[in-house]
């Protein structure tokens, strides 16, 4: 949504809790994107939030539950700490479990206690699952819902198992096992499509698959993704058993998440930074990095007071001094930033270091 609509909506959507008119907020949503309506969230206040979430889970569930999975997981916990369990069990059953799992680890541990509890259990135990694995990492990122046979399986066959299975998150590949379910080969659908119907699975099938571990850090999934330009990449075990897929929206996600840290590192700032935060919360995480660059910075007047004759003799010494300290801190910036973006795409490393150094 573009900036001056949003304007629009957000005035709008204000103008309505104030004035109590829900059915009048409920029209002005309901058309929207999910996507578009996180975004509009974001500017709101809590109290703001938690009312046309309420009005959007009256009237739409689907539509709820799709706005909490495009939210921030912190945004999307700070909602749901307002609501019911029932309320939070029947959100997470219309989402994926790799989008309730960042969510779910937000809330107190009493709430992911009540909540894993009122799910089912096919849900809760692949929420359970991931939850079992590192942030940050392939298994914590990855759907546990993909199209999966033996390699036995001929195409025919195949084919009528997905029409059984129904529309899954990563439908873009069928990926291949054994008997064991060790991982050995990917076929594309287009593929799947132009075979003849007798054919298995193990004569058409891609066996240099790329993939990678659960344990594997997730910037590296991103740019293993980018790098061979897929829309998913298979995750597996220690064993090579195929467990879940992490797909190319998951992908965006967290080149968008990798890309806001790097720049907030680059200025010693927490990640959970917002421009929302109260003045003593945002005080409270950047002291800490304050005093750090106060303690550094004065050393520069203990340097200038070493030199403290020679500037007497050459007051004109002091007038440069705020040139050589403002170009020090621009190329000091500018360096940080070509380093930082090195770092990001993976063209910085040990192996490099004493160049990059030098």
């Amino acid at each position: 949504m573009q900036g001056p609509a949003q304007r629009i909506v957000l005035s709008s959507a204000r103008k309505f809790i104030n004035m109590g008119a829900l059915s009048r907020l409920w029209n002005l949503f309901k058309k929207l994107h999910s996507a578009d309506i996180a975004s509009i969230l974001n500017h709101l206040t809590n109290r703001e939030r938690l009312i046309i979430f309420n009005v959007l889970y009256e009237q739409d569930r689907e539509k709820a539950a799709e706005v909490v999975s495009e939210l921030e997981p912190e945004d999307a916990a700070q909602i749901l700490k307002e609501i019911p369990i029932k309320q939070i069990t029947e959100i997470f059953h219309l989402i994926a479990s790799d989008d309730i799992a960042p969510i779910l680890q937000q809330l107190p541990e009493e709430m992911q206690s009540a909540v894993l509890d009122e799910m089912e259990e096919k849900p809760s135990e692949e929420v359970k699952e991931l939850l079992h694995y590192e942030e940050e990492t392939a298994g914590r990122i990855m759907s546990t819902n993909f199209y999966a046979l033996n390699q036995e399986t001929n195409v025919s066959d195949a084919i009528t198992a997905m029409q059984l299975e129904g529309d899954v998150e990563s439908a873009f590949y069928l990926y291949v096992v054994d008997d064991e379910g060790h991982l050995v080969g990917v076929v594309s659908l287009r593929q799947l499509l132009f075979a003849r119907p007798n054919t298995k699975l193990k004569e058409i099938m891609n066996r240099e698959v790329i993939s990678v571990r659960t344990d594997t850090d997730q910037e590296f999934v991103a740019r293993a993704v980018a790098d061979y330009n897929l829309v998913a990449i298979p995750v597996v075990d220690e064993a090579n058993k195929l467990v879940g897929v992490v797909t190319v929206d998951d992908v965006i996600d967290v080149i968008d998440k990798e890309a806001t840290e790097d720049i907030y590192k680059m200025v010693s700032l927490d990640s959970s930074d917002r421009v929302q935060d109260s003045p003593f919360s945002s005080i409270k995480k950047r002291l800490p990095f304050l005093l750090i660059s106060l303690a550094t910075a004065s050393l520069a007047p203990l340097v200038v007071n070493f030199f403290k004759g020679t500037i007497q003799q050459a007051v004109t010494l002091a007038v440069m001094m705020p040139l050589v300290a403002a170009l020090g801190g621009v190329a000091g910036n500018q360096t940080i930033a070509i380093m930082v973006r090195e770092i990001a795409i993976g063209q910085a490393d040990w192996l490099s270091a004493h160049k990059i150094l030098l």
